[in-house]
């Protein structure tokens, strides 16, 4: 039940979507806050690898234990060489842009780590809600890249 719940998460709709049950490789910008295991109990096929500012942003062994990899990296430094290239099916960004200096420039960089049929999500609060209610802002790049 727990699962079933967590697919609900407005940020899972879209990978739901794209992916379903096959496997996919997927590169989570902010991965703090258990990110790791809420995104592999709804997506078990998942091939999930973290980036965050700090490896201790509220995540433990259980979520280290499921990332193929984690890169601690600032991104306002706009420096990804650890990051391979051409290599993930989709992208996740949450509440994150909003706290960066060059976001645009960041999105830029981050679209070259992507291959073929591509799926980048991004969101972030909307400031224009009244009192900053809950809303956000989803954009979503669907993209065919030559593979």
């Amino acid at each position: 039940m727990r699962r079933f719940i967590e697919s609900l998460n407005f940020k899972f709709l879209y990978l739901k979507k794209s992916f379903g049950k096959r496997s996919f490789k997927l590169l989570d910008i902010g991965s703090g806050n258990h990110s790791a295991t809420k995104t592999c109990r709804v997506f078990p096929n998942c091939q999930y690898y973290g980036l965050d500012i700090s490896k201790n942003y509220n995540n433990d062994e259980n979520d280290f234990r499921l990332m193929k990899d984690f890169y601690e990296l600032d991104l306002n430094k706009l420096n990804f060489s650890s990051v391979p290239e051409n290599y993930f099916d989709a992208i996740m960004m949450n509440h994150v842009i909003e706290h960066l200096q060059k976001g645009d420039e960041v999105i830029k960089v981050l679209l070259s780590k992507l291959r073929g049929g591509v799926l980048y999500i991004l969101n972030t609060p909307d400031i224009e809600a009244p009192n900053f209610l809950p809303c956000m802002v989803l954009l979503i790049f669907m993209m065919m890249k030559p593979m």
